[in-house]
């Protein structure tokens, strides 16, 4: 027994000689790079490339199984250049090795330019690589090498990737995305669980839109691929992005937290995350523990941020042209978040906007897009937000610009096609400055290219309005459907709302049905139909005296001059009724009734919308008293119809519109005229001859007289 030990022994030692012979022989006397010329024809005969290496190869077999090579490159059938590296090193443990480990001294890779190309095919330049029988089989074997992968103990010593660079092309996009100046190192990586540091930075490109991102990151790592638990703490993560959505500004964003993944427990972690856009700050808590994959709750918190600085760092400087210099300087937000089954909600929702709290809840289908939500806010002054259009001259009229301006698509009908929501709005107060809307309250919802909005009510002005709506953005050319209310609301700010003119004030109910179609106001106007009744009460027509036109009327017939006072400019009111039928664009007016304590007003009309034009012929019967007159008026004036017009464009001035129509007007006064001369001469034939003719003889005067154009000189 002991000779066969010392037989053992001999031949393990001659065994251990013999190999370490032959380390020393291969290291010292064969000379990697005589090889160069086989390497370049295997790679060309077994994949389909050429490999050509300028510089040195190296390699080593004790301690360390290592490799080295330098000066790189790799060509694709096409002579097209796919990869170039300037130095590659790694260095494995052969001892290690022995024991069921793999223990790398380090992994060093410098200098790598990968260029990846799709064509409009979607074919990548890769798949020209051929597959050696080995390759294909590779993915057979994976079960079972993963089996014995699971008892290996795997470390690296170090990794360090300097100056590598990957282009990646889709040419029927006509996109571009590159990696650049990629950098990574870490020291004593594992898979066992121990923490290892690791330090990244690069730059990304793209090229459509145009977006370029600077990353500086760093962390410290564990993973344990026995456990299937894996951790990344003290995240430091650095970043500066910039292009066509920031407008090349330069916007810096970070983020630093931890975080944990448990595979085998479903359980996802984010702990005491904290980064910044800009200047706005957020910090959040998220968990998932569930097996459904993506499932989350936890919180979000965003202090108090100047959102108009951010709005201006994101280069969006045409959106605040128009807001205050203070407006939007204190913005936060708040809000419980969880996201189950595709929808992420939002159920503890709350933004501060300056001075206006939003409190509510939303949730967002991340499948369907479909949006839900309601809303609850307090007080919304926009005064506090816009500058007010500063007053001057009256500028001559850019017609082009007008047109340019009515020709403006609205409705983004390819974005609303897709919108789907089912939500409402309500808000205690909303300030303009014109309107002042109490209690408004909102609820709309869309789906399949209609959006219909149920409710929109408020009170304002000592009244309230009521309104329901619907959108069809279905073809290009939507249609559009309103009814409306309106319920003992102040007339002069509706008018001045719609018109900016003060026009009329008073007590004003109303009802509107309206059916309209088209993407663009001139389309609108034109297509414009419907019917619409209003009346107002105690209330004043502003820059239109009526009974001074009538005054104006009566002497410039009588061609007299029209008498000298203080005229008010204006025709108080008790009642002002209308009706209106619209017909593409066109509002017919048909009966118009003003009552004023010393005329009577019935009119009709047209007010052309395409043309913003009126055009209405007006009867003003004076009544009343002649003290109760603007102007003498003789009583044979009286309880007759005299005619006004009142025309013009909704940019003339409103004193303007309304004139005398002397035409008519003369018509009226002769035939007055007429009549009271036929009065005088019946009554003196009466006066005359009364009582000496008899009734048949009266008659007969009157009958032969009608010939002459008298109706009757003598009253039965």
């Amino acid at each position: 027994m002991r000779k066969l030990i010392k037989i053992f022994s001999y031949i393990t030692l001659v065994a251990i000689l013999l190999a370490a012979g032959f380390i020393i022989y291969i290291t010292n006397f064969i000379d990697p790079n005589d090889y160069k010329d086989q390497i370049k024809q295997y790679a060309e005969v077994e994949h389909n490339i050429q490999v050509d290496i300028q510089g040195n190869i190296s390699w080593s077999f004790f301690p360390w199984i290592g490799f080295g090579l330098e000066d790189m490159s790799i060509k694709l059938p096409n002579d097209e250049k796919f990869a170039t590296v300037e130095k590659a090193e790694a260095y494995l443990s052969l001892m290690a090795l022995l024991e069921k480990q793999v223990k790398m001294k380090g992994i060093s890779l410098i200098g790598l330019n990968l260029n990846l190309i799709k064509d409009a095919k979607g074919r990548g330049n890769w798949e020209s690589i051929k597959k050696t029988p080995e390759d294909s089989s590779t993915n057979t074997n994976n079960s079972a090498s993963d089996n014995s992968s699971d008892k290996l103990q795997f470390s690296i010593a170090n990794i360090d990737i300097k100056n590598a660079s990957i282009r990646y092309e889709e040419q029927l996009t006509n996109q571009i995305y590159e990696l650049k100046d990629f950098n990574l190192s870490s020291e004593n990586f594992s898979l066992n669980g121990k923490t290892f540091p690791l330090k990244l930075s690069s730059k990304i490109t793209q090229s459509n839109p145009q977006l370029k991102i600077d990353i500086d990151a760093s962390a410290d790592l564990s993973v344990d691929t026995e456990s299937e638990k894996y951790a990344i703490s003290n995240l430091k993560f650095k970043s500066t992005a910039q292009g066509d959505f920031s407008k090349n500004q330069s916007v810096p964003i970070a983020l630093a937290g931890d975080i944990r993944f448990d595979k085998t427990n479903n359980l996802i972690e984010f702990e005491e995350l904290k980064g910044a856009i800009a200047n706005m700050n957020f910090s959040a808590e998220l968990a998932s523990n569930s097996s459904n994959a993506g499932e989350f709750s936890g919180q979000l918190s965003v202090p108090n941020f100047d959102a108009k600085k951010l709005l201006s760092t994101l280069g969006n400087e045409d959106a605040l042209a128009n807001l205050k210099s203070g407006a939007l300087s204190d913005v936060q937000l708040s809000t419980s978040l969880k996201n189950a089954n595709d929808i992420l909600s939002l159920p503890n929702l709350s933004i501060k906007l300056d001075d206006t709290t939003i409190d509510g809840s939303v949730s967002v289908n991340l499948k369907t897009t479909a949006i839900k939500f309601a809303l609850q806010g307090n007080t919304i002054d926009l005064n506090n937000y816009l500058n007010e259009t500063k007053d001057g001259a009256s500028q001559p009229e850019d017609s082009s610009a007008t047109s340019t301006a009515q020709d403006t698509e609205i409705f983004p009908t390819k974005a609303l096609k897709s919108l789907v929501l089912d939500g409402s709005i309500s808000i205690d107060k909303l300030i303009t400055s014109k309107v002042e809307i109490n209690t408004i309250a909102l609820k709309t919802n869309a789906a399949n290219g209609q959006i219909t909005i149920s409710e929109l009510s408020g009170k304002t002005f000592d009244g309230a309005f009521n309104a329901t709506a619907s959108l069809n953005v279905k073809s290009n050319s939507p249609t559009l459907k309103l009814t409306s209310t309106i319920d003992s609301m102040q007339a002069a700010t509706i008018v001045n709302a719609f018109a900016d003119k003060e026009l009329m004030t008073g007590v004003i109910n109303a009802n509107i049905n309206l059916t309209s179609q088209g993407n663009s106001m001139a389309a609108i106007k034109q297509s414009m139909n419907g019917t619409a009744n209003f009346d107002v009460t105690d209330g004043v027509l502003k820059d239109i005296d009526l009974e001074k036109q009538v005054c104006d009327g009566i002497a410039k017939i009588r061609q007299e001059s029209l008498q000298e006072k203080e005229w008010g400019g204006e025709t108080p009111f008790e009642t002002l009724a209308a009706n209106f039928t619209i017909n593409n664009g066109i509002i017919d007016t048909q009966s118009l009734v003003t009552k004023t304590k010393s005329i009577d007003v019935d009119g009709k009309g047209v007010i052309d919308l395409p043309q913003s034009a009126l055009d209405y012929q007006l009867n003003v019967t004076i009544i009343g008293d002649a003290e109760d007159h603007a102007c003498s008026v003789n009583e044979k004036y009286q309880d007759v119809p005299l005619p006004i017009r009142c025309r013009g464009k909704f940019s003339d001035e409103a004193s303007k519109w309304c004139r005398p129509d002397l035409g008519n007007m003369q018509q009226v006064l002769l035939k007055i005229g007429e009549n009271q001369l036929k009065r005088k001469v019946g009554e003196k034939l009466e006066e005359q001859l009364g009582e000496n003719i008899d009734e048949g003889t009266k008659e007969k005067i009157n009958d032969a007289l009608k010939d002459l154009g008298v109706d009757k000189l003598f009253g039965n």
